[in-house]
């Protein structure tokens, strides 16, 4: 288990040209609800300076929370959605 604040700082202080963060979810399971909300939030502000992509299974709790963060968009021709920071548009 980890917390949020220090799992937001371990992503901030990557000395890399981006971070890729496979099934987020895997993480987040102990967090309470508040504290995901506060993660997907800090994540959609981000968005402009911390190159930074998430792969994981769309989930219904994902949606719930992150309608006023994220806003999805379909791939042409894949089965997948593109979620990008409702900041971004």
């Amino acid at each position: 288990m980890i917390s949020r604040k220090h799992f937001q700082d371990q992503i901030l202080t990557a000395n890399q040209a981006g971070i890729i963060i496979h099934q987020p979810e895997q993480w987040l399971c102990q967090w309470s609800l508040l504290e995901k909300q506060a993660f997907w939030s800090a994540v959609a502000m981000w968005h402009g300076s911390t190159k930074l992509v998430l792969t994981f299974a769309e989930s219904d709790e994902f949606q719930q929370i992150n309608n006023a963060y994220f806003k999805s968009r379909p791939l042409d021709g894949l089965a997948i959605k593109f979620w990008r920071p409702a900041r971004a548009d």
